[in-house]
């Protein structure tokens, strides 16, 4: 009797753990097992994107049938609860490095910033595209010369990196 008891007890506790957790969410407590699960819906919905033969589109396409590389990110984060306020990659780059939000060393749903180009463009840092890291070195990006959403190598691009940022301040 008293090992069924601990069972609902146990079960009562993990549920008001569950309706409790928001508020620790902005508080900056984050547990590391539940951020990786942020961080890998983060890039699950972005490679599950690219499977489905996604467009690339240089009019700043939110989707969900084509993208440009900061609209494809923008909507990966909507869809998984997170609020990037603008859909140009330099201001991604320059919102995130004022909310102190940049990183040494990349994790699942990281994004990353370039200047694969190498020619001002009058944008912050030059900055010209964005890719979603999603581990393993691997990446998820709207590529403009293959004409879609692209899984690939995060090598493919790591010359030209500017800068690197993780979704929100508690992950």
């Amino acid at each position: 009797m008293r090992i069924h008891r601990n069972r609902k007890l146990l079960v009562i506790t993990c549920l008001l753990a569950i309706a409790i957790y928001p508020i620790n969410l902005r508080a900056g407590y984050v547990p590391e097992a539940i951020q990786g699960y942020y961080r890998q819906a983060i890039a699950n919905k972005a490679i599950e994107i690219s499977n489905q033969n996604t467009d690339y589109d240089k009019y700043n396409r939110l989707g969900p049938t084509s993208f440009d590389c900061s609209g494809f990110a923008y909507y990966v984060y909507k869809k998984c609860g997170y609020s990037i306020s603008s859909v140009c990659a330099a201001s991604q780059a320059k919102e995130m490095e004022e909310d102190g939000l940049l990183v040494t060393s990349k994790k699942a749903g990281d994004l990353i910033f370039y200047d694969y180009t190498k020619a001002p463009n009058g944008r912050y840092l030059d900055i010209d595209h964005v890719s979603i890291y999603v581990g393993y070195g691997m990446m998820v990006d709207a590529s403009s010369s293959r004409d879609c959403i692209v899984y690939r190598s995060f090598t493919i691009m790591q010359k030209d990196i500017v800068m690197m940022a993780k979704p929100a301040d508690f992950l």
